[in-house]
């Protein structure tokens, strides 16, 4: 469908610019936030097998 219209219309089909007020820029500010307190405690080169193993460890109440 995409190339279709876009043949048909010779481009892209939808504007490709951010709105001036960009709703995601909170999401990103938070995404930020967390890395740099993964830094700071020591936590950001985990594997996702240890993460997955410290969530299991909390839904099961036991210290990892």
């Amino acid at each position: 469908m995409f190339l279709k219209k876009s043949v048909q219309v010779r481009g892209i089909s939808f504007s490709m610019v951010l709105p001036k007020e960009y709703k995601a820029e909170a999401g990103l500010l938070a995404m930020k936030e967390m890395s740099q307190s993964a830094k700071e405690n020591g936590i950001s080169d985990m594997t996702l097998d240890e993460i997955n193993a410290e969530i299991t460890a909390a839904r099961n109440g036991l210290p990892e």
